[in-house]
């Protein structure tokens, strides 16, 4: 399967051993999901090394380096590094200091919500 390109994408992991970026993935998803828009969602421990090299191109692209460990998550928007990405502590801390400034909504406005789950009638 190909990797989303469009609207919004947050790279992230669920991998235990990198506890600090998993549960900084965690509240970033927590976060989207509470604002009620449509994102789609990497997971670089289960993506692997294509996951890896996509992610790391667009932070090249946005002028940031560093371990992938420190920078998770990472929240793009149609191709473009929301926050600052080279900053420790990643993508999570940027989308909530974003959220409390007031800035998160305006850039995700014209983002669909989320399509609901199918219940399941038993």
């Amino acid at each position: 399967a190909e990797l989303p390109a469009g609207g919004l994408v947050l790279y992230s992991t669920t991998c235990g051993a990198l506890y600090a970026a998993c549960a900084r993935s965690r509240r970033a998803r927590l976060l989207l999901q509470a604002i009620g828009v449509a994102f789609s969602e990497v997971d670089l421990a289960r993506e692997g090394p294509r996951g890896v090299h996509a992610l790391r191109r667009l932070l090249a692209a946005a002028g940031a380096s560093g371990s992938l460990s420190k920078l998770l998550p990472v929240a793009v928007l149609d191709g473009r590094v929301l926050g600052e990405a080279g900053e420790p502590g990643g993508g999570a801390r940027n989308l909530i200091e974003l959220h409390d400034g007031g800035e998160l909504r305006p850039l995700l406005r014209d983002l669909p919500s989320p399509r609901p789950e199918p219940q399941l009638s038993g």
